[in-house]
């Protein structure tokens, strides 16, 4: 039922490995003028506090993060993905990525960002993931360097604290500052787990919904506005029907935490019955449509060259139209199950509250 979401998420990597940032050296000066403490602290990074909830950052923004641009004096990083939890909507994380599109520079990158934090008293953690050596005698396909503020010594003992991770993957460099509580909290609420006090969702309509001919590809313009707006975060708003679907997905959370907190059905029991559904053929089917929409994009990720622009709006083209015809209410479905996604699955939650008694009016 998450198809959807995964497919989108494969679109957005795809994105990342064709669109390269070329970026000029030398890397040592950019970063020993990087202001190294706006872009990560124990209260905050990116100008937002840890825990604010004025960031931005939509319920259709999907998982929880967009990219924010930064001024100059940030580079060789342009721009930072920003994260929020997913139900009670508290800044957590920012990550500064760039793809320096060459190895050397990557690692004497890390070396320099790490020399940097360490100079400015954060707390050195693990060198590496595998290695007890000095991170500078590491692979740069392998680096990665975690550091942590004063307030979480000895993570990850306390859980407390704000974590910075350097590393370098896939030959994108990042800064990874995220704030270790908050952090578990966004995982808790990602597997559905809201706080108790969550008030009912409501359906937030995307305003960036769009769908376009594939014939726009081919104008260098409009393909740029399509590709734009991919870059800026506003994937997973884009394909019509997604904001639907991410209503639906948040009430069926609510709906589990009210079935749960009534005392008369564990999370478990509620989960198995939901599983269950995989037998559902209105499941399978949507499982299926989730799939065939990933095939156009496994097709451009194969055979996928840098800088083919043209190539990936015309997957995102094909992903959308399928998205769209996925996300398309059930002809004749009413209130809180209208797609095919989700409707299998609250018919079985509002069975159950009437089976115990539950009630799922906003108190």
């Amino acid at each position: 039922m998450r198809s959807i979401v995964l497919t989108l998420a494969l679109l957005g990597l795809a994105f990342s490995e064709v669109a390269q940032a070329a970026l000029p050296p030398p890397i040592a000066e950019q970063i020993a003028a990087l202001p190294i403490d706006r872009m990560c602290s124990k209260d905050g990074a990116s100008g937002l506090k840890f825990g604010a909830t004025e960031h931005g950052i939509s319920p259709i923004h999907k998982p929880g993060s967009i990219n924010r641009d930064l001024g100059t004096e940030f580079a060789p990083f342009r721009e930072a993905a920003l994260g929020a939890t997913k139900y009670s909507n508290k800044f957590f994380t920012a990550a500064f990525r760039v793809d320096l599109g060459d190895k050397d520079l990557e690692l004497e990158a890390v070396n320099a960002l790490a020399l940097r934090f360490e100079e400015a008293g954060w707390i050195l953690g693990e060198r590496t993931l595998e290695d007890d050596g000095p991170f500078y005698d590491i692979p740069p396909e392998e680096d990665a360097v975690q550091f942590y503020s004063a307030a979480g010594v000895e993570y990850p003992g306390n859980g407390e604290g704000v974590r910075l991770l350097i590393s370098v993957s896939l030959g994108e460099l990042t800064v990874d500052c995220e704030h270790v509580a908050l952090t578990k909290a966004h995982m808790q609420e990602a597997l559905g787990q809201m706080p108790a006090d969550t008030p009912r969702p409501k359906f937030i309509s995307s305003q960036s919904a769009f769908g376009f001919p594939e014939s726009d590809c081919d104008d260098p313009a409009k393909r740029e506005l399509v590709l734009n707006r991919l870059r800026r975060g506003d994937l997973f708003a884009m394909a019509p029907g997604v904001d639907q679907i991410t209503y639906e997905e948040r009430l069926a959370d609510w709906k589990i935490m009210k079935l749960e907190q009534s005392g008369k059905i564990s999370r478990d029991e509620i989960s198995d019955k939901i599983i269950g559904l995989l037998d559902n053929p209105e499941s399978m089917g949507s499982i299926q449509d989730g799939l065939s929409m990933m095939e156009g994009l496994m097709d451009y990720m194969d055979t996928a060259k840098p800088g083919d622009d043209a190539g990936l709006c015309r997957a995102i083209n094909r992903m959308l139209d399928k998205g769209a015809a996925a996300a398309a209410p059930v002809a004749g479905a009413k209130g809180d199950a209208v797609t095919p996604q989700w409707r299998a699955t609250h018919e079985l939650l509002d069975r159950e509250a009437a089976r115990l008694g539950v009630s799922f009016a906003d108190e």
